[in-house]
């Protein structure tokens, strides 16, 4: 199983310091959309799924880091 990076942590606590609520709650917002297709895909292929949701939730940080 792959775990969160290092990079993913400091950049998770850069964006609770400098209190991006806004974009924040657009992650969550994205976090929500992407367990819904999750759910759907699990029911295909259970392997992928955490890939998959790591990868989700890697972009959006890196998205937010910018």
């Amino acid at each position: 199983m792959i775990g969160p990076s290092p990079l993913g942590l400091q950049l998770l606590k850069s964006l609770r310091m400098s209190g991006l609520r806004r974009d924040i709650s657009h992650l969550v917002l994205n976090k929500q959309m992407l367990v819904l297709m999750i759910r759907m895909l699990s029911l295909m292929n259970r392997g992928t799924l955490k890939t998959l949701l790591w990868r989700g939730v890697k972009s959006d940080l890196w998205r937010l880091s910018f």
